[in-house]
């Protein structure tokens, strides 16, 4: 498991374009990588960015809300 994996997080750039935030469990990295759970977890007609969780607005108030520029 990379230390620098546990901060990573997937942002999942919906059709509608809202986001989905993918927050890899420690655990999971234990035994795999951000990539192979890219591979199980995002659809392929998506889009998605891999960002560092300090990168992520802290107010989530309107988290619904979210989209990616």
């Amino acid at each position: 498991m990379s230390l620098e994996d546990i901060n990573k997080r997937i942002v999942i750039v919906n059709q509608d374009s809202s986001v989905t935030i993918l927050c890899p469990a420690p655990e999971y990295l234990q035994t795999h990588t951000l990539r192979e759970l890219i591979k199980k977890d995002v659809p392929a007609e998506l889009t998605y960015h891999i960002i560092n969780a300090s990168e992520l607005p802290t107010d989530r108030t309107f988290r619904g809300a979210w989209t990616w520029e």
